[in-house]
This record gives structure tokens, C-alpha cells and sequence, in this order.
């Protein structure tokens, strides 16, 4: 009896072996749609749809994503289920950006003007040069200033246009 008891099987029951065929399917699922989305964004990469300042970013960016398949898979399936009404071509833009930020060291020295060509319109991002300067910074700091301005002469103005109507109604 006890010789008995100490008998287990090796062998895989009918379930496991279906569970581990599920298991298989689904990984290899998810393979094939990170390739096909990588692939849609390589294709993205080399058309007239992706434009850079830096004319070594396409063979940096293919080397990069190549090596990090799975995680350029993610950022894009990310940036779709953050938006769902994101395009493709919107999802892959983010995602290349993200990549090239993530991996500053791989690309030129630099400030590196990216744009893309999406549904939408136009995309365009500066990323900072190796240091962290950048271009864009100085130019939104001096729009917010010009912005305040505006709005500090659209006050004074109504302030004027008050002070006037008041004196036009006192002097009749």
C-alpha cells in the first residue's frame, strides 16, 4: 500500500496540457501583435510621415526599438488604452518620443527637432540637447510673458474705457 502512495505521475493530465496549450497560444498572441505593431511602426519611421532635425535618428531609433521590441510594443499599446480615440499614427508618434527621450545617450549631442505627420495634423517636439537646454523652454517662458502682458494691457484699457464712459456721463 505504501508503495502505492508513493507512486505520482510524471505524465501532464488532459487539463494541464490544455491549459499549457492556452498559455502558448495566448503568449504567441501576444507576440504576433507586438511585432505587426512594431513593424507599422518601423514602416512609420521611414516614411515622408516621421521628420527629424537629426539625420542619424532613423537608423538610432531602429537599432533602439529592436533592441527593446516588447517595451516600444507597450509604450504604444499604453498611449492607445490611455486615449482610445488616439490613432495609430498619433500612438506611434508619443512612443517614438518617449523612446528617444528614454534613451538620450544613444542619440546625437544636440537639441533634436522631431515632427509627424499624423490624421490630426502635425505633431512637433524638441527634446532638450544632451545638457537638458532646449529651445522650446525659452520660447514658451517668453510667449507666457508676452501672454501677461496682453492681459495686463486688456485691463488697463477697460479701466480707461470705464474712466471715460464715467466722465462722459458726469460732464452731460
Amino acid at each position: 500500500m505504501l508503495e502505492a502512495s508513493n507512486k505520482v505521475s510524471s505524465e501532464a493530465s488532459g487539463a494541464q496540457t490544455q491549459a499549457a496549450a492556452s498559455i502558448n497560444s495566448a503568449l504567441l498572441d501576444i507576440a504576433e501583435k507586438q511585432n505587426a505593431v512594431v513593424s507599422i511602426a518601423l514602416k512609420f519611421i521611414d516614411s515622408d510621415k516621421f521628420k527629424s532635425s537629426d539625420p542619424t535618428i532613423k537608423e538610432t531609433l531602429k537599432k533602439v526599438i529592436a533592441a527593446n521590441r516588447e517595451a516600444f510594443a507597450a509604450r504604444i499599446t499604453d498611449q492607445q488604452s490611455n486615449s482610445p480615440e488616439m490613432s495609430m499614427e498619433e500612438a506611434i508618434a508619443n512612443a517614438i518620443t518617449i523612446t528617444i527621450r528614454s534613451n538620450r545617450d544613444r542619440f546625437a549631442d544636440g537639441e533634436i527637432l522631431v515632427g509627424y505627420k499624423v490624421p490630426t495634423g502635425i505633431i512637433l517636439y524638441n527634446v532638450a540637447d544632451i545638457t537638458g537646454y532646449s529651445s522650446s523652454r525659452y520660447i514658451e517662458d517668453d510667449l507666457e510673458e508676452a501672454e501677461g502682458a496682453f492681459r495686463q494691457a486688456a485691463r488697463g484699457l477697460a479701466e480707461a474705457e470705464g474712466d471715460q464712459l464715467y466722465w462722459a456721463a458726469r460732464g452731460s
